[in-house]
């Protein structure tokens, strides 16, 4: 050698069954070095969230990143003596320091919805030739995280193995023009100022409008056109026309009161707050450019967090993706509850955009979300790319965000794609079908009808997606409660915790959240615990056997979130 170190790193990474011969051997001068690697159980699904952690454990990405500090822990060591032939001679160590374990982080990911939402938008990608692809999943009541992806996605459990661009969270990372899926923003700026209703009549130009010695186009060559369908049909001269009427200011605050241009800080650090420069730094024309999506960059996560305040009667809420997370001494680090931001449109602003949406899809451009016997309710965007300084003719950010059902959304969806092919382009054609097979798979979930039962629709069978295989790869229980506030007497069952988004029952008022009681007499405690933190509730345990035999309240009782249901065990009847 020709370094004179201490040592010298032969290989790294090493499998214990190859190592294990070597071992034996007893090589002489040569030490071999055991280190614990951090498993990821569901190996790609949720490698973008999580992040992975590198050769000496420590976080890169995601939340292995932020929560680094709490989730490594802290070696142990002893110090032993060792004959001159290498063999141990004192049977405890003379000095020492037990181990700590790491912290835990719980998150609202919903396993389930969330190998769902990756697998619909890799088939997106690859069916449309897409470069890439990238969805969310909020509950809009709360603003919970219960999916988020991008495709092609990586292994966190061999990281080094898959390229750069793979790891990233696109879905925070990457800001883009979004087309007109920001026109809810013109629209909703127009209601607040009370200038439009939905049936103010604006004149379209025939499809084609000069302005400032530049030229807008729409898809249809039409004269008049009401206000909601302007929405409806994606008309690029009606909206423009609207936010040139409404004014710069009442546009720009509308974008501010959704959230665009500023993190939203569901990743500190990790996030990109897209571009919304002010008023004063706007050119002529710029006003009915930035109602179209142009001149103006956002995340599909403010996106979703926009159509979220659409969906719940115009709240603007704080996302959150860490249910809980508690240091290695269990100190509780974080807590995840629900955030109102600020009030961003009028309840009746935030109804009337509802309805809008909701024949989006049923007349307009988002007929490929539609989902017999459902109200999805969504918006398309088309939106040119910015190559080397000019729009592109032939690469496009192709979007649709939705929600369901209309009237009362649980649950709100964004796909993205990047550069489809050339005549696939359309957000229509591309985006909504796999916002409408993620919706469709969902509601074909075992539990989905126990926790929204009120959205079945009557009379009508389930939604049916022949072309979508349901069949997940392996079962899922997504950890995302510590159990902490469960107590269990006389019973060694470890407690299981595990929460779905939670349902708003159609007299709570805004933010007051219920749920059903669900029947789980003559169910192992296991599976009972797994159901009941489903659903966000509390238990306590009385008895040491297995199987429960009695609840306390009764089958389809409601209970507000976070409520105590005491399980009394015994023989199986």
């Amino acid at each position: 050698f020709k370094n004179k170190r201490k040592y010298y790193i032969i290989r790294e990474n090493i499998p214990l069954s190859v190592a294990s011969d070597m071992i034996k051997e007893n090589f002489h001068g040569i030490r071999f070095e055991k280190k614990l690697s951090r498993v990821y159980p569901y190996e790609d699904t949720g490698g973008q969230v999580l992040g992975y952690v590198d050769w000496d454990n420590r976080g890169a990405t995601g939340i292995e990143k932020i929560f680094d500090e709490s989730l490594r822990g802290e070696k142990g060591w002893e110090q032993v003596q060792y004959d001159r032939k290498g063999r141990r001679v004192s049977a405890s160590g003379l000095n020492g320091q037990a181990k700590k374990d790491g912290g835990n982080v719980f998150l609202t990911i919903d396993v389930d919805y969330q190998a769902i939402l990756e697998e619909e938008i890799q088939k997106a990608v690859l069916e449309n030739g897409a470069h890439h692809g990238m969805g969310i999943l909020v509950n809009p009541n709360t603003g919970e995280i219960l999916g988020m992806a991008s495709w092609p996605n990586f292994n966190p459990n061999n990281a080094t193995a898959f390229p750069v661009e793979n790891r990233k969270n696109r879905v925070i990372s990457d800001s883009f023009e979004p087309g007109s899926v920001y026109k809810i923003v013109a629209a909703a700026a127009a209601l607040e100022t009370g200038i439009f209703n939905r049936q103010s009549l604006i004149y379209c130009e025939g499809g084609k409008w000069e302005l400032l010695g530049r030229t807008i186009h729409d898809t249809k060559d039409s004269e008049w056109m009401s206000f909601e369908d302007v929405i409806i049909h994606s008309s690029n001269i009606g909206i423009g026309k609207i936010a040139r009427q409404e004014g710069n200011e009442a546009l720009y605050q509308m974008s501010k009161n959704l959230g665009f241009g500023e993190q939203t800080g569901l990743f500190p650090g990790l996030e990109v707050q897209g571009k919304l420069s002010p008023v004063s730094e706007w050119e002529k024309i710029s006003s009915s450019q930035v109602a179209m999506g142009h001149y103006v960059t956002t995340t599909l996560l403010q996106l979703a967090m926009a159509y979220s305040a659409i969906a719940n009667n115009g709240l603007l809420l704080q996302p959150f993706i860490v249910r809980s997370a508690y240091s290695p001494d269990r100190e509780l680090l974080v807590s995840g509850e629900i955030e109102v931001i600020r009030r961003a449109m009028s309840e009746s602003t935030a109804s009337t955009l509802r309805d809008i949406l909701e024949k989006t899809v049923t007349e307009g451009t988002g007929r490929n979300a539609y989902i017999p016997g459902y109200r999805v309710a969504g918006k398309t965007g088309t939106a040119q790319k910015v190559i080397d300084g000019t729009y592109s003719q032939r690469q496009y950010v192709s979007s649709f965000i939705g929600f369901f059902p209309a009237n009362k959304p649980v649950l709100v969806c964004g796909i993205t794609l990047d550069s489809p092919d050339y005549g696939k382009h359309w957000g229509g054609t591309c985006a909504a079908p796999a916002v409408r097979h993620v919706f469709t798979r969902i509601i074909n979930t075992t539990d989905f009808n126990n926790l929204y039962d009120w959205v079945q629709p009557e009379e009508k069978p389930i939604a049916k997606n022949p072309s979508t295989d349901y069949s997940l790869p392996y079962q899922f229980s997504a950890s995302l409660g510590t159990g902490e506030k469960n107590s269990q007497k006389n019973s060694g069952t470890a407690p299981v915790s595990s929460v779905r988004s939670i349902t708003q029952m159609e007299s709570s008022s805004d933010m007051e959240i219920l749920v059903r009681v669900p029947d789980i007499r003559n169910m192992s405690i296991k599976n009972a615990q797994h159901i009941l933190s489903k659903l966000s509730l509390n238990y306590e345990i009385k008895g040491s056997d297995k199987i429960i035999v009695d609840q306390d309240p009764l089958p389809g009782e409601s209970l507000a979130r976070g409520s105590v249901c005491l399980l009394i065990t015994g023989k199986k009847k």
